[in-house]
């Protein structure tokens, strides 16, 4: 069965989180993504990522997407009288203050500038270990709560989204084109002897790979998914099995019935 999905029809949530109904069919036991419309609209930085310590100062940055250069500008003036340096050959930032100082970084920009996630003491200058990150994330989860997935820390992963190569405030576009391959368990299963479409309130969540939801800025996800029952091979050979059993039952009757005329 197709089921037409939109964060826009909740009113109430947003791009990262809302919550959508689904008329699942009770026999369904399986779910899968068949197509997606997802915008990287995100920011690299947003309202609760921006910012960076030297000491005992929080340093408030705008947020926004940027590269390297203009990070390194945004930098030089928010965090007046430090001075940040970029070099262009390492791509690695540096950070120069008066004296001994500290510099501390939550996970966003500890990954944006290359320096550690916490704590890092250093006199006057201290150049980053790892090369800046200008991208929010390698990879984005569209999680949901009816789905049964361990292939990851969420549990409940949906599916898996690289949008690297695709450009700032464009959107993104898949197609599955083997939708039960990549399908998923239902958290919960219970069969009825009739099947039935039970009206399911389902929640659909966004995430980058540090399990932060992703702020989209407005524009809205639009998903198309697929609910199935998964037929298991014993299943199958009852049903067959079942067949012969009614087709052999209908030619005894036949010849019982040739024999009698």
């Amino acid at each position: 069965m197709i089921h037409y999905i939109s964060s826009d029809d909740d009113s109430s949530g947003s791009s990262s989180r809302w919550r959508s109904t689904m008329n699942i069919p009770t026999n369904h036991n399986r779910m899968g993504l068949m197509a997606a419309c997802i915008p990287k609209s995100f920011y690299v930085l947003d309202s609760t990522s921006a910012y960076i310590q030297i000491g005992a100062t929080t340093y408030p940055l705008n947020p926004g997407n940027y590269s390297a250069a203009t990070l390194k500008t945004e930098l030089n003036r928010a965090c007046t009288p430090h001075v940040f340096t970029f070099n262009t050959t390492t791509a690695k930032f540096t950070v120069t203050s008066t004296g001994s100082t500290s510099i501390t970084c939550a996970a966003h920009m500890a990954r944006l500038t290359g320096f550690p996630v916490g704590t890092t003491a250093y006199t006057t200058s201290y150049e980053a270990p790892h090369v800046c990150n200008v991208t929010r994330s390698n990879q984005i989860y569209v999680n949901c709560d009816i789905v049964s997935d361990s292939s990851n820390v969420f549990g409940n992963c949906l599916h898996t989204f690289y949008m690297n190569d695709n450009n700032d405030m464009s959107f993104f576009s898949y197609d599955n084109p083997n939708t039960m391959l990549c399908g998923k368990q239902l958290v919960t299963y219970v069969p009825l002897s009739t099947p039935q479409l039970i009206p399911t309130m389902v929640t659909f969540v966004v995430c980058d790979v540090l399990e932060t939801l992703i702020n989209f800025n407005g524009p809205g996800i639009e998903l198309i998914v697929r609910t199935w029952k998964d037929e298991p091979l014993y299943d199958l050979l009852q049903r067959l099995g079942d067949a012969w059993v009614m087709l052999e039952k209908e030619r005894r009757a036949r010849e019982d019935q040739m024999k009698l005329t």
